[in-house]
């Protein structure tokens, strides 16, 4: 949990991976995901991020879902598991 703690205020590494998440390649490509942009000045003590409004992937609402949806939401494009098994 401590390694975790470090690297979620590690704000260098954060953009990063936001960036790569945003990115074409990841969940930019997908209609249903949309990740905050971070401002280019952002710094290893200063992070800067647009605020959203909706639900997290990790939160509450989404364990109400009918699995089906929450089988959308687990295998994002273009990865999609030929069989998703129904629990």
């Amino acid at each position: 949990m401590k390694e975790e703690l470090a690297d979620e205020c590690n704000y260098t590494r954060e953009a990063a991976c936001m960036r790569s998440f945003g990115s074409l390649e990841k969940l930019g490509a997908d209609a249903r995901f949309k990740v905050p942009w971070v401002w280019k000045g952002s710094t290893d003590r200063v992070l800067v991020m647009e605020h959203m409004d909706g639900t997290g992937v990790g939160e509450d609402a989404i364990h109400h879902l009918p699995q089906a949806d929450r089988n959308e939401v687990r295998f994002p494009l273009p990865y999609r598991p030929a069989q998703v098994a129904q629990n």
